[in-house]
Protein backbone atom coordinates (compact mmCIF):
# COMPACT_ATOMS: atom_id res chain seq x y z
CA UNK A 1 0.00 0.00 0.00
CA UNK A 2 1.61 3.58 -0.84
CA UNK A 3 1.70 5.77 1.79
CA UNK A 4 0.87 9.95 1.05
CA UNK A 5 3.30 11.75 -0.54
CA UNK A 6 2.91 14.69 2.51
CA UNK A 7 2.79 13.54 5.74
CA UNK A 8 2.57 15.36 8.64
CA UNK A 9 5.54 14.12 10.21
CA UNK A 10 7.68 11.00 10.82
CA UNK A 11 9.17 9.40 14.02
CA UNK A 12 12.21 9.02 14.63
CA UNK A 13 13.40 5.16 15.38
CA UNK A 14 12.74 3.69 18.76
CA UNK A 15 13.47 0.80 20.49
CA UNK A 16 11.73 -2.26 20.54
CA UNK A 17 8.76 -3.18 23.31
CA UNK A 18 10.89 -5.14 25.80
CA UNK A 19 13.86 -2.66 25.94
CA UNK A 20 16.05 -3.83 22.93
CA UNK A 21 18.10 -1.42 21.35
CA UNK A 22 16.72 -2.91 17.71
CA UNK A 23 15.26 -0.24 15.80
CA UNK A 24 11.89 -0.94 13.63
CA UNK A 25 11.19 0.81 10.36
CA UNK A 26 10.37 4.56 10.55
CA UNK A 27 6.47 5.20 9.91
CA UNK A 28 4.76 8.46 8.72
CA UNK A 29 2.06 10.08 10.63
CA UNK A 30 -0.50 9.41 8.08
CA UNK A 31 -3.86 11.24 10.32
CA UNK A 32 -3.58 14.70 12.12
CA UNK A 33 -1.77 15.15 15.28
CA UNK A 34 -3.99 15.32 17.79
CA UNK A 35 -4.25 18.68 19.34
CA UNK A 36 -1.25 20.45 18.18
CA UNK A 37 -1.53 23.88 18.76
CA UNK A 38 1.14 26.88 17.12
CA UNK A 39 1.28 29.96 19.37
CA UNK A 40 1.91 31.73 16.31
CA UNK A 41 -0.62 30.66 14.15
CA UNK A 42 -3.17 32.18 16.29
CA UNK A 43 -4.84 35.77 15.48
CA UNK A 44 -5.91 38.25 17.66
CA UNK A 45 -9.31 38.87 15.50
CA UNK A 46 -9.82 35.07 15.59
CA UNK A 47 -10.16 34.89 19.15
CA UNK A 48 -12.33 38.15 19.33
CA UNK A 49 -14.42 36.60 16.28
CA UNK A 50 -14.93 33.32 18.42
CA UNK A 51 -15.58 35.11 22.23
CA UNK A 52 -18.47 36.95 19.85
CA UNK A 53 -20.58 34.14 18.53
CA UNK A 54 -19.69 31.85 21.55
CA UNK A 55 -21.45 34.49 23.82
CA UNK A 56 -24.34 35.16 20.72
CA UNK A 57 -24.68 31.44 20.80
CA UNK A 58 -25.34 30.79 24.62
CA UNK A 59 -27.24 33.79 24.73
CA UNK A 60 -29.50 32.52 22.60
CA UNK A 61 -29.53 28.79 23.49
CA UNK A 62 -30.18 30.51 27.05
CA UNK A 63 -33.24 32.51 26.18
CA UNK A 64 -34.84 30.10 23.20
CA UNK A 65 -34.36 26.81 24.96
CA UNK A 66 -33.42 26.44 28.43
CA UNK A 67 -34.74 29.62 30.60
CA UNK A 68 -37.96 28.88 31.29
CA UNK A 69 -39.91 32.00 30.87
CA UNK A 70 -38.96 32.37 27.36
CA UNK A 71 -37.55 28.57 26.11
CA UNK A 72 -38.65 25.44 25.33
CA UNK A 73 -36.58 23.01 27.30
CA UNK A 74 -39.41 22.50 29.49
CA UNK A 75 -42.12 22.03 27.10
CA UNK A 76 -39.88 19.42 25.50
CA UNK A 77 -38.94 17.17 28.77
CA UNK A 78 -43.18 17.75 30.03
CA UNK A 79 -43.99 15.99 26.93
CA UNK A 80 -41.36 13.55 26.79
CA UNK A 81 -42.26 12.63 30.24
CA UNK A 82 -46.14 12.53 29.94
CA UNK A 83 -44.98 8.90 27.69
CA UNK A 84 -44.23 7.29 30.80
CA UNK A 85 -43.69 8.19 34.77
CA UNK A 86 -40.27 6.49 34.88
CA UNK A 87 -37.58 8.55 34.65
CA UNK A 88 -35.41 5.72 32.83
CA UNK A 89 -37.77 5.40 29.84
CA UNK A 90 -37.60 9.03 29.49
CA UNK A 91 -34.14 9.03 29.43
CA UNK A 92 -33.82 6.43 27.08
CA UNK A 93 -36.41 9.06 24.52
CA UNK A 94 -33.95 11.83 25.19
CA UNK A 95 -31.03 9.49 23.98
CA UNK A 96 -32.67 7.85 20.72
CA UNK A 97 -34.05 11.90 19.63
CA UNK A 98 -30.47 13.03 20.33
CA UNK A 99 -28.76 10.25 18.62
CA UNK A 100 -31.10 10.48 15.56
CA UNK A 101 -30.75 13.62 15.01
CA UNK A 102 -26.84 14.36 15.88
CA UNK A 103 -25.95 11.09 14.16
CA UNK A 104 -27.95 11.75 11.64
CA UNK A 105 -27.39 15.21 10.75
CA UNK A 106 -23.56 13.79 10.84
CA UNK A 107 -24.29 10.88 8.32
CA UNK A 108 -25.27 13.87 6.08
CA UNK A 109 -22.43 15.96 6.04
CA UNK A 110 -20.93 15.77 2.96
CA UNK A 111 -24.25 16.00 1.00
CA UNK A 112 -24.98 19.39 3.44
CA UNK A 113 -22.13 20.88 2.72
CA UNK A 114 -22.18 21.06 -1.37
CA UNK A 115 -25.68 22.01 -1.19
CA UNK A 116 -25.50 25.17 2.07
CA UNK A 117 -21.54 24.97 2.48
CA UNK A 118 -19.35 24.15 5.25
CA UNK A 119 -19.73 26.99 7.56
CA UNK A 120 -23.59 26.99 7.19
CA UNK A 121 -23.85 23.40 7.68
CA UNK A 122 -21.82 23.44 11.06
CA UNK A 123 -24.44 26.55 12.20
CA UNK A 124 -27.16 24.30 11.46
CA UNK A 125 -25.86 20.80 13.31
CA UNK A 126 -24.59 22.89 16.36
CA UNK A 127 -28.15 24.57 16.22
CA UNK A 128 -29.73 21.76 15.69
CA UNK A 129 -27.55 19.54 18.13
CA UNK A 130 -27.21 21.68 21.29
CA UNK A 131 -30.11 22.12 22.70
CA UNK A 132 -31.13 18.65 22.45
CA UNK A 133 -27.80 18.11 24.37
CA UNK A 134 -27.75 21.27 26.11
CA UNK A 135 -24.25 21.81 25.11
CA UNK A 136 -21.54 24.80 25.39
CA UNK A 137 -20.13 24.21 22.37
CA UNK A 138 -20.24 26.24 19.21
CA UNK A 139 -19.59 25.88 16.06
CA UNK A 140 -15.92 26.63 14.44
CA UNK A 141 -14.97 30.16 13.40
CA UNK A 142 -12.66 28.69 11.35
CA UNK A 143 -13.65 26.82 8.20
CA UNK A 144 -14.92 23.30 9.80
CA UNK A 145 -13.24 20.31 8.99
CA UNK A 146 -13.91 16.63 9.31
CA UNK A 147 -10.40 15.29 11.42
CA UNK A 148 -8.27 12.03 10.93
CA UNK A 149 -6.74 12.17 14.01
CA UNK A 150 -3.98 9.33 14.63
CA UNK A 151 -2.04 10.76 17.99
CA UNK A 152 -2.58 10.88 21.51
CA UNK A 153 -5.27 8.91 23.10
CA UNK A 154 -6.15 7.28 19.25
CA UNK A 155 -2.97 5.87 19.71
CA UNK A 156 -4.90 3.30 22.34
CA UNK A 157 -8.42 3.35 20.55
CA UNK A 158 -9.95 4.97 17.58
CA UNK A 159 -13.51 5.15 19.06
CA UNK A 160 -12.67 6.57 23.75
CA UNK A 161 -16.33 8.00 23.76
CA UNK A 162 -17.51 4.35 25.54
CA UNK A 163 -14.82 4.42 28.17
CA UNK A 164 -15.88 7.82 29.02
CA UNK A 165 -19.34 6.37 29.81
CA UNK A 166 -18.32 3.48 31.35
CA UNK A 167 -16.53 5.85 33.79
CA UNK A 168 -19.43 8.02 34.75
CA UNK A 169 -21.24 5.05 34.96
CA UNK A 170 -18.67 3.36 37.51
CA UNK A 171 -19.00 7.23 39.33
CA UNK A 172 -22.80 7.49 39.59
CA UNK A 173 -23.83 4.47 39.51
CA UNK A 174 -27.96 5.26 39.90
CA UNK A 175 -30.73 3.78 38.03
CA UNK A 176 -31.16 7.16 35.48
CA UNK A 177 -27.01 7.41 35.36
CA UNK A 178 -26.96 3.39 33.98
CA UNK A 179 -29.71 3.92 31.41
CA UNK A 180 -28.21 6.97 30.02
CA UNK A 181 -24.40 5.32 30.25
CA UNK A 182 -26.42 2.18 28.09
CA UNK A 183 -27.93 4.31 25.60
CA UNK A 184 -24.73 6.47 25.15
CA UNK A 185 -22.74 3.23 24.96
CA UNK A 186 -24.93 1.82 22.15
CA UNK A 187 -24.66 5.32 20.40
CA UNK A 188 -21.15 5.16 20.39
CA UNK A 189 -20.70 1.62 19.09
CA UNK A 190 -23.08 2.84 16.51
CA UNK A 191 -20.66 5.58 15.79
CA UNK A 192 -17.16 2.93 15.92
CA UNK A 193 -19.41 2.09 12.31
CA UNK A 194 -21.00 5.16 11.19
CA UNK A 195 -17.56 7.44 12.16
CA UNK A 196 -14.94 4.81 10.13
CA UNK A 197 -17.42 4.70 7.48
CA UNK A 198 -17.54 8.61 6.88
CA UNK A 199 -13.28 8.65 7.05
CA UNK A 200 -13.39 6.31 4.85
CA UNK A 201 -15.40 8.09 2.38
CA UNK A 202 -13.87 11.58 3.07
CA UNK A 203 -10.24 9.53 3.45
CA UNK A 204 -9.77 7.28 1.85
CA UNK A 205 -6.96 5.27 1.37
CA UNK A 206 -4.97 7.65 4.04
CA UNK A 207 -8.06 6.15 6.64
CA UNK A 208 -7.34 2.97 5.77
CA UNK A 209 -3.52 3.21 7.08
CA UNK A 210 -4.80 4.92 10.07
CA UNK A 211 -7.25 2.07 10.36
CA UNK A 212 -4.58 -0.67 10.09
CA UNK A 213 -2.30 0.56 13.28
CA UNK A 214 -5.09 2.15 15.47
CA UNK A 215 -8.12 -0.25 17.29
CA UNK A 216 -12.04 0.10 18.76
CA UNK A 217 -10.60 -2.18 21.60
CA UNK A 218 -8.50 -0.44 24.04
CA UNK A 219 -4.47 -0.95 23.28
CA UNK A 220 -5.76 -3.91 21.13
CA UNK A 221 -3.16 -2.63 18.75
CA UNK A 222 -0.22 -1.79 21.03
CA UNK A 223 -0.35 -5.61 22.08
CA UNK A 224 -0.64 -7.10 18.19
CA UNK A 225 2.13 -5.22 17.33
CA UNK A 226 0.16 -2.87 14.77
CA UNK A 227 0.63 0.42 16.68
CA UNK A 228 4.51 1.47 17.75
CA UNK A 229 4.62 4.27 20.50
CA UNK A 230 6.91 7.06 19.95
CA UNK A 231 9.85 7.10 22.70
CA UNK A 232 8.28 10.18 24.39
CA UNK A 233 4.61 9.63 23.73
CA UNK A 234 3.70 11.57 27.03
CA UNK A 235 4.17 14.56 25.69
CA UNK A 236 1.16 14.07 23.07
CA UNK A 237 -0.72 14.41 26.41
CA UNK A 238 1.30 17.78 27.62
CA UNK A 239 -0.26 20.02 25.09
CA UNK A 240 -2.01 23.17 25.78
CA UNK A 241 -5.23 22.42 24.55
CA UNK A 242 -5.27 19.44 26.89
CA UNK A 243 -3.97 21.11 29.74
CA UNK A 244 -6.72 24.19 29.25
CA UNK A 245 -9.36 21.40 29.40
CA UNK A 246 -8.15 19.80 32.33
CA UNK A 247 -8.12 23.30 34.14
CA UNK A 248 -11.90 24.01 32.63
CA UNK A 249 -12.98 20.50 33.69
CA UNK A 250 -11.05 20.90 37.82
CA UNK A 251 -12.90 24.28 38.00
CA UNK A 252 -16.18 22.65 36.84
CA UNK A 253 -15.86 20.77 39.52
CA UNK A 254 -15.15 22.73 42.21
CA UNK A 255 -17.79 25.36 40.76
CA UNK A 256 -20.42 22.18 41.03
CA UNK A 257 -22.05 23.93 44.49
CA UNK A 258 -22.52 26.91 42.10
CA UNK A 259 -24.06 24.90 39.04
CA UNK A 260 -26.18 23.45 41.63
CA UNK A 261 -28.14 26.57 42.56
CA UNK A 262 -28.14 28.07 39.79
CA UNK A 263 -29.93 24.96 38.29
CA UNK A 264 -32.48 25.23 40.90
CA UNK A 265 -33.77 28.17 38.38
CA UNK A 266 -34.98 25.97 36.08
CA UNK A 267 -37.57 23.72 37.72
CA UNK A 268 -36.80 20.69 35.76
Amino acid sequence: MQLPLKPLRIFRKISAVGGSDASVQEEPLVGEDSAEFDLAKQKISSWIHFTVILGVVLLVLDVAWIDNSTGYEKVFIDALSGVSDSPEVVMILLILIFATVHSGLASLRDTGEKLIGERAFRVLFAGTSLPLAVSTVVAAVDKPKMHLWESGIMRITRHPQVLWCLAHTVWIGNSVAVVASIGLIGHHLFGVWNGDRRLAIRYGEEFEVVKSRTSVIPFAAILDGRQKLPKHYYKEFVRLPYLTITALTLGAYFAHPLMQAASFRLHW
